[in-house]
């Protein structure tokens, strides 16, 4: 929109030929002409436009539902409708987007949640899960979304999500819910499930792992 919010000057679908009704879909302007957005792709895309180019981080749709995030940009601000690059994030068993941030030197941290055993980059075997429950998903994608820096399954015995992700340094905040034996850290403020189904998290994490 104008600035004056009465002029519509660009807007597109985004979508696969399913039902993309999971998870929550998050954009980051970047300029007046580039952004970076995510969302959860219910099925594989399919024919075109080409979400996914080849040599992403991760070209292949793992199944069930997966994290995509994509960087649109244009030299014409009333048109901003070319792909720099997509690539999906999941396993077999579906994964749901439901945060991004994107770092000053391009970098993009996602969050989410998912029950698949993901292939991890430079996680930590005291917070990393291999349970097929429901875990946390914390990452960090390279400027150009060919690899991931970091990406991490972060859970217990139980249902985890993350919610929201905040990048600030060289660090990752993140909150969402969790249930009883989610990996707290030593003298944490608060390092006991307190009763009922979920309790609220917050944590950080460094961006690289």
């Amino acid at each position: 929109f104008s600035k004056d919010l009465g002029t519509l000057h660009y807007a597109t679908y985004i979508g696969s030929p399913g039902t993309d009704a999971d998870g929550v879909t998050s954009i980051q302007a970047l300029s007046d002409s580039s952004f970076i957005c995510g969302m959860t792709a219910a099925v594989a895309f399919m024919g075109t436009p080409t979400y996914v180019p080849s040599g992403m981080a991760q070209s292949t749709f793992g199944g069930a539902g997966d994290m995509w995030i994509g960087k649109f940009f244009s030299n014409d601000t009333a048109s901003i409708h070319t792909l720099a690059w997509g690539t999906y994030v999941g396993g077999a068993q579906g994964e749901t987007f439901n945060d991004l941030e994107v770092f000053s030197d391009g970098r993009v941290a996602f969050c989410g949640r998912g029950f698949s055993t993901l292939t991890e980059v430079n996680s930590a075997a005291a917070r990393s899960t291999v349970t097929t429950n429901l875990d946390g998903i914390l990452g960090v994608l390279n400027s150009t979304g060919t690899a991931f820096n970091y990406l991490d399954e972060i859970g217990g015995a139980n249902n985890d999500q993350f919610h929201d992700v905040e990048a600030y340094g060289s660090s990752l905040y993140w909150t969402g819910q969790v249930s009883s034996g989610f990996p707290t850290s030593t003298g944490a403020y608060d390092v006991t499930h307190n009763g009922g189904t979920f309790d609220v998290v917050v944590g950080t994490v460094g961006a690289t792992g």
